[in-house]
């Protein structure tokens, strides 16, 4: 028997379903004349109903997880879209600020190199040279000298290495 068809016979309805409450209610739906039975399964009929519910269950992980994905991904697009719009407002102030053009005009210096070096340096006329520009930068060792002779470094005056290209 289906069992939908024993459940309203179960006294205790819903809340009261435990072994004793089905069997009485198995025993009550028997007894009715115009009640359905359903054939047993065979072996070989459970093991094919076993593939299609298990092949079933792999479509379900693989909608889940592509929708998972497809969620993450409309994340990664707003970020895109949050990167274009920083981009285009760097170009403005690249294309705004002389002395950002006049940077970009050295080998290796666009528009987002010279606009940050405009906004952390500002005046750069505070530094004496280029080599202490770069050192201010980190990007060549320190330069540790003594009557404008260099010594060498010490222990508590390490040289930074200077960083990859």
């Amino acid at each position: 028997m289906a069992p939908k068809l024993v459940a309203p016979y179960r006294m205790s309805g819903a809340k009261g379903k435990n072994d004793a409450a089905d069997a009485a209610a198995i025993c009550e739906t028997v007894q009715r004349p115009n009640m359905r039975f359903v054939a047993a399964k065979g072996e070989h009929q459970q093991a094919r109903l076993m593939v299609h519910c298990a092949g079933s269950g792999y479509v379900q992980t693989r909608t889940a997880t592509i929708n998972r994905i497809r969620g993450l991904l409309s994340d990664v697009h707003h970020l895109d879209e949050r990167i274009k719009e920083y981009d285009r407002h760097i170009h403005g102030m690249a294309r705004q600020d002389t002395v950002a053009q006049r940077l970009q005009e050295l080998v290796g210096i666009g528009e987002l190199s010279s606009t940050a070096i405009v906004a952390m340096v500002g005046n750069a006329t505070e530094f004496t040279s280029g080599r202490q520009f770069a050192t201010w930068l980190g990007l060549v060792p320190g330069q540790y000298s003594s009557g404008g002779k260099d010594t060498p470094t010490t222990s508590k005056a390490k040289a930074r290495p200077a960083l990859p290209p």
